[in-house]
């Protein structure tokens, strides 16, 4: 949630050219980072076993990337800024040189993390970096009120990062590249997937910033920000889990193809609400969270909803891909993508600006799954109907929602004179969790309370209460 507070403050803050301008510059740099990523993580979490000379190797191959993509973007630095016009960019992609040093420093012993689902660990990590970022860019935001408070941000993370690392794992690093071949050996189709898949993600980034300007590119990326963080921020311990509780079990069929259909139901189940209702509620949202000056993202808000709900739906089957040594799959699909999204963002936003872009992603994300579930049921051998069984209730929730939520919408513009924004947005989000919850296990239960999403909810929620019981009885006083 850090990363939805950064957001909202700093937009209450800074210009939508302001941001604009800071994500035409991480547009290039994260470009680099993609071009030069051979799945080093993915690599280490897929090796069974710990080898000091395998993660030696990868550390040191980290290294040279974050020297490497520095180096390339000191040197691109003018040519960038004279591309898109814009001389203040040089000095901006300087300061992310030094940022993407201290990313290749990064303690690669933080990998065991996720590898042994030691999350508690990586969240400590993670914390530090966001707190970090957010920190400072938000004190020099109130200060200067200048886009420097974005780049100071994302420089003061990745040094948060790099101190966490290390303070966090006890594994010191070595440089050698003992195994070499073994950790690039992995990498071909990951490097592939991250381009291809960098460029669908971004690409609206540099067609706006090179057909429109920096404000539009500022209020499409705001808009992509509050569309997708909700999910994003939901989506991270499920993420974090899948790929190395997939990887436990990838040589048995049967349990592999049980895992996909529980962790696509939660998926489902616990995001899709969040995805439709932020594009519900929009409107409300911006007046209230961002301020009037960010109104015209509010279309740009309800059409990457979609695009949301369509990314999360992939999760599940990308992680068979990789459990499964399937990378190439990953890698096919991201290229398909990439291709086709070259016309249809250039001429979305040829005929209709920043929301062009929107509908083009969606557009790029539909076909993007489609062609995903086909090849997940060939894969694992699946029959197309099996795939409603664990989503069906959370689908007529879903519409149920949709329809009192936008009900209830109405009836307060009709009532009311001038509807108080932040009345129709807490209405919204009560009447839509309200309605979305009862429908979901109300369904579960007529259908004999099967085992899925709901009875996992049910089951996690009925955890932490006796956990939290069970530390209310061993403290009563509530002093630590």
């Amino acid at each position: 949630m850090v990363d939805l507070l950064s957001t909202v403050v700093l937009a209450r803050i800074l210009l939508p050219a302001d941001f604009g301008l800071v994500a035409l510059a991480t547009a290039i740099s994260g470009y680099l980072e993609m071009v030069s990523q051979f799945g080093i993580e993915l690599a280490l979490i897929r090796f069974r076993g710990t080898d000091r000379a395998l993660y030696d190797t990868a550390w040191t191959l980290s290294i040279l990337r974050g020297a490497l993509i520095g180096i390339v973007i000191v040197v691109i630095c003018v040519p960038v800024s004279d591309f898109w016009g814009d001389g203040r960019l040089v000095h901006i992609l300087l300061v992310l040189s030094v940022a993407s040093l201290f990313s290749g420093f990064r303690n690669v012993g933080v990998i065991d993390f996720v590898k042994n689902l030691e999350f508690n660990k990586e969240v400590v990590v993670v914390a530090v970096e966001k707190i970090s970022a957010f920190v400072f860019a938000v004190s020099v935001a109130i200060i200067f009120r200048s886009y420097w408070a974005l780049v100071i941000g994302i420089l003061a993370g990745k040094c948060g990062d790099l101190l966490a690392s290390y303070a966090m794992s006890s594994y010191r690093p070595r440089l050698s590249f003992a195994r070499l071949r073994d950790v690039l050996g992995f990498g071909f189709w990951t490097l592939v997937t991250s381009v291809a898949g960098y460029f669908g993600h971004k690409g609206p980034t540099f067609f706006l910033g090179k057909m429109l300007d920096a404000h539009a590119v500022g209020v499409f990326n705001i808009a992509y920000q509050v569309a997708n963080v909700a999910t994003t921020e939901l989506m991270a311990p499920i993420r974090r889990a899948i790929f190395p509780a997939y990887a436990q079990i990838s040589d048995e069929p049967d349990r592999l193809r049980s895992a996909f259909f529980k962790v696509l139901s939660i998926i489902m189940v616990t995001t899709s609400p969040v995805a439709v209702g932020i594009g519900l509620v929009a409107e409300p949202l911006v007046v209230v969270v961002l301020g009037e000056r960010w109104r015209e993202a509010v279309p740009v808000i309800e059409i990457m909803a979609v695009f949301a709900l369509l990314q999360v739906s992939v999760s599940a089957s990308e992680g068979v891909y990789l459990a499964a040594g399937r990378v190439n799959i990953i890698g096919w699909l991201t290229i398909f993508s990439g291709v086709i999204s070259v016309p249809v963002f250039y001429f979305g936003i040829l005929h209709r600006g920043v929301v062009g872009a929107g509908l083009g992603m969606v557009s790029v994300a539909v076909c993007y799954v489609l062609i995903d579930f086909a090849i997940a049921v060939r894969l694992l051998r699946l029959r197309l109907l099996s795939l409603v069984q664990p989503l069906w209730r959370s689908g007529v929730a879903l519409c149920l929602m949709i329809v009192s939520v936008r009900t209830f919408q109405d009836i307060i513009v009709r009532t009311a004179e001038t509807p108080r924004a932040l009345a129709v947005l807490l209405g919204s989000v009560v009447v839509g969790a309200a309605v979305y919850s009862a429908s979901l296990f109300l369904l579960w239960w007529l259908s004999g309370a099967p085992d899925g999403a709901e009875r996992w909810i049910l089951d996690y929620g009925l955890e932490t209460l006796t956990r939290l019981k069970s530390r209310r009885a061993k403290n009563p006083s509530g002093i630590l």
